[in-house]
């Protein structure tokens, strides 16, 4: 299987081995909230704060009130994992075409053509919680916006119009996976510049994205079409 043996339109979907270990903490979580919460609204379970039992009614009302939100949250996390190992994940994917780019999460969709979005570059997030610091990569496009008239500060400013967390469909580490996309996305944009991007012609697909790559023969129309409405809006 040589390089440029994809064609355009196709779809990158989540790896389902990404899924597999937040699945799995999801499950886990759900079950022992879940008894917790059957623990603290039964009366009869002797419950402690901070060593006292707990006697009052209310509290033990509230506690489990707050219990049972957090298996709401868990079963949430449960079913967008479940969502995104679905055949050719409908809710989650990124559709490449010779006209564009759509990104799909959940029931929001952005369309963008080759010749409105700005070149690819990576993104660092850190954040810091109790746990400690976690540093998350992306794949981002950004462009120069000028301020307002009458807005304070001169110059630029730098607008993000598209976010993509590369790790969920490539095979490498985090970092890599994220400057890969960059990488490869705007070679695609160069192509489509050079009206060299055309469906049906050999693509080349880095070797970390081609486990997540599903062909769509029938996407390309009606990409176009999105991507044109856009364009006219």
């Amino acid at each position: 299987m040589t390089l440029g043996d994809f064609t355009l339109p196709i779809r990158l979907v989540p790896r389902k081995r990404s899924q597999i270990m937040p699945l799995f903490g999801f499950c886990f979580a759900f079950v022992i909230v879940s008894l917790a919460t059957l623990l603290t609204a039964d009366g009869r379970m002797r419950i402690r704060l901070n060593g006292e039992v707990v006697t009052d009614p209310t509290v033990r009302m509230v506690l489990a009130l707050l219990l049972f939100a957090g298996a709401l949250f868990c079963l949430g996390g449960i079913v967008a994992m479940a969502v995104k190992m679905l055949p050719r994940s409908p809710f989650f994917h990124i559709n490449l075409s010779s006209d564009g780019i759509v990104v799909r999460r959940w029931f929001r969709q952005q369309t963008l053509s080759w010749g409105e979005v700005p070149k690819f570059e990576t993104l660092e997030v850190e954040t810091k919680s109790k746990r400690g610091t976690r540093i998350n990569h992306y794949t981002v496009a950004m462009r120069s916006v000028t301020p307002p008239a009458g807005a304070s500060g001169d110059g630029t400013y730098l607008e993000e119009v598209l976010r993509i967390s590369a790790d969920e469909y490539g095979s490498e580490s985090e970092e890599e996976d994220a400057a890969l996309l960059a990488e490869w996305l705007n070679a695609l944009r160069k192509l489509a510049e050079e009206r060299r991007l055309d469906d049906q012609s050999p693509i080349d697909v880095p070797e970390a994205f081609r486990s997540s790559v599903c062909p769509l023969a029938n996407a390309s129309r009606s990409d176009a079409r999105m991507i044109r409405t856009v364009e006219r809006s």
